[in-house]
């Protein structure tokens, strides 16, 4: 491509315009949603790695919340909750993880967990049927 070329290109402009949007009734139609509550919970602030740009690196330690305790939490919110975040420091790594899932399950919840990805490997043998796994790090 000659130097010059770019400025043919249709995704080159020397100018910048403004289009405003029209708003066409017959196109578009709002939808009404129902709010969906979900409760973030941490599990653990144990970690496996120690990513710089982690909003939770200052509080990393050595402590999990206990499967007991995680369910009285769940059904203390459990009329207003339809889905639970797990998150921490790394939840994969906390070994009351596959049934935490399994509880969500049996309350017909949805499971979230943010996770840097490193040991995936405990959730093999679950129902992930209603379950997200977001991976960070």
């Amino acid at each position: 491509m000659a130097e010059q070329d770019h400025l043919q290109s249709p995704y080159y402009h020397k100018e910048v315009f403004t289009y405003t949007l029209k708003y066409d009734p017959s196109k578009w139609g709002e939808i009404t949603k129902k709010p969906e509550n979900t409760l973030q919970i941490f599990i653990t602030n144990r970690c496996n790695l120690r990513c710089h740009d982690c909003f939770y690196i200052h509080k990393l330690g050595k402590q999990e919340m206990p499967l007991e305790e995680y369910q009285a939490l769940v059904y203390q919110y459990l009329p207003k909750i339809r889905e639970v975040t797990l998150i921490g420091g790394e939840p994969t790594i906390h070994k009351g993880l596959p049934q935490m899932i399994e509880f969500n399950n049996s309350l017909g919840l949805g499971t979230l967990i943010y996770s840097n990805g490193h040991n995936l490997k405990i959730l093999e043998g679950c129902d992930l049927s209603n379950t997200s796994i977001r991976i960070d790090g």
